[in-house]
């Protein structure tokens, strides 16, 4: 709608470039990777699921969430059964920090580049905010198949420390190298808008 919007009432004519950029490879650490199978979500620590909106590819979801208070910190329990990322559980802790647990269930490795994506950059990959930051992670491991995996993360500079160090425990990294990267050219846009 808004593209639609900015074509017919400012004249907006854009082209997208693929450019390489700094970002991450998801690569297998020196000892090999620590892997564990991945398995179904345990619902049966939740009693009140409801109904979520379908996934973009008609996929069913269902939450249950929980909040309680554990001493300065409020604790908030999600159990997704589906998510883009699979079946998921997601314990976060605010204070004066925000801290992340997120276990995915059947996890692929490209998937879980995609979510790094998301989890590193501090804007949304898809529509990034001015002055926010998109950190393209790909999948470099060649590691097939679907797993458990646990990310643990503090928001802010210290995501990419604690999402390291949560990597490291299952036999993976996160390399520095040049990935593919989508930008947007603006061609023309007419400062004024038509009349409605």
């Amino acid at each position: 709608m808004i593209r639609t919007l900015l074509e017919e009432r400012f004249h907006l004519v854009a082209h997208r470039v693929t450019v390489e950029q700094t970002g991450y490879a998801l690569v297998v650490g020196k000892n090999g990777p620590k892997l564990k199978q991945g398995r179904e979500l345990d619902r049966s620590g939740c009693e009140s699921w409801v109904e979520s909106k379908p996934l973009p590819d008609g996929r069913q979801n269902q939450t249950c969430q929980s909040t309680r208070d554990d001493g300065d910190r409020t604790v908030t329990t999600t159990m997704s059964t589906n998510t883009n990322y699979g079946p998921m559980l997601s314990v976060s802790s605010r204070g004066e920090t925000f801290e992340n647990r997120t276990e995915y269930f059947r996890l692929s490795m490209p998937k879980l580049a995609e979510s790094l994506t998301q989890v590193l950059s501090t804007g949304s990959p898809g529509m990034p905010m001015a002055g926010s930051s998109v950190v393209q992670v790909v999948d470099r491991t060649g590691i097939e198949g679907a797993w458990d995996v646990v990310l643990e993360r503090t928001f802010g500079d210290l995501a990419l420390p604690t999402v390291s160090a949560s990597l490291e425990k299952l036999g993976l990294r996160l390399e520095k190298t040049t990935v593919p990267g989508e930008k947007v050219i603006v061609d023309h846009v007419d400062k004024v808008p038509t009349e409605n």
